[in-house]
């Protein structure tokens, strides 16, 4: 069971350090290239749909959530459900950390 441990253990280093690392760089230079600096390029946009005030869209019908309400929603929710989720992952594996000033 310990080689079997070994070889599990081996192949996920290997794995993780030579073959997913390289491929997630290599397709960020792939991407970035392809839609021509997006990352970059489009910040000036993102603040201006940030910061409208505009309550109406372009055919004249009100929003009923604004741009910026829109992100705040959408980053709560991946915040949130990440915490949540780390929380349980964490006094799965190992516990809650016992106190050191307890009693």
């Amino acid at each position: 069971m310990e080689s079997l441990n070994n070889w599990v253990l081996a192949a996920g280093d290997a794995l993780w350090t030579w073959i997913v690392l390289p491929v997630v760089i290599a397709l960020g230079i792939w991407f970035t290239v392809r839609s021509g600096v997006v990352q970059f390029r489009m910040v000036p946009e993102m603040f201006r749909t940030l910061t409208d005030k505009t309550p109406c869209d372009e055919s004249g019908k009100p929003q009923s959530v604004s741009a910026f309400q829109a992100f705040t929603i959408s980053a709560a929710s991946r915040v949130g459900v990440g915490n949540i989720a780390g929380v349980g992952t964490a006094i799965a594996v190992g516990g809650p950390e016992p106190c050191s000033g307890c009693g």
